[in-house]
């Protein structure tokens, strides 16, 4: 399919669900408080914004390792192709459910699953179980610091942007 072999096309579909999904997350731990509409227009602008370099900065990781341009191409296709699915499934629950807690931990939730499936399936037979950890980790750290540091901006910095500007 696509010229590639299953191993190049595990990676690139990994890498596209990792970067996307903690993008969303991230994202979404600031705006949590905001109303659904504006959530669901945030997350598609911001996913269709982060494919773009998304790609572009794979397609050139690809480049590097001396691949042609038709198959460095290529391999970009299941890496928009993740970020694509991936933001819509995580864009669910901000439909499905009412309760803005609700909807928060229930798009972690995908976002954390997508994150432990794409792993496990990109896990080769002797690799050891970091692998499947680490981005979950560093996931959750982000979610955490852009939560905490949006709390700030909203408390601190908004009151200034609003007398000042």
């Amino acid at each position: 399919m696509l010229g590639l072999d299953a191993g190049e096309l595990k990676e690139s579909f990994t890498f596209g669900v990792n970067e996307i999904v903690m993008t969303m997350l991230c994202a979404l731990s600031g705006i949590m408080h905001k109303k659904k509409r504006d959530i669901l227009y945030f997350i598609f602008v911001t996913g269709f914004a982060s494919i773009i370099p998304d790609i572009y900065a794979y397609y050139l990781m690809q480049r590097q390792k001396n691949d042609s341009v038709q198959k460095a191409m290529m391999k970009t296709l299941p890496l928009m192709m993740a970020e694509m699915i991936s933001t819509t499934l995580i864009s669910m629950p901000l439909l499905f459910f009412n309760n803005k807690h609700m909807r928060f931990y229930a798009a972690i939730g995908v976002g954390l699953i997508l994150i432990c499936v794409s792993s496990y399936l990109n896990k080769e037979k002797n690799e050891s179980w970091q692998h499947l950890i680490e981005p979950i980790v560093v996931t959750i750290i982000g979610v955490i610091l852009a939560f905490f540091i949006t709390s700030g901006g909203d408390k601190y910095l908004m009151p200034f942007v609003d007398r000042y500007i």
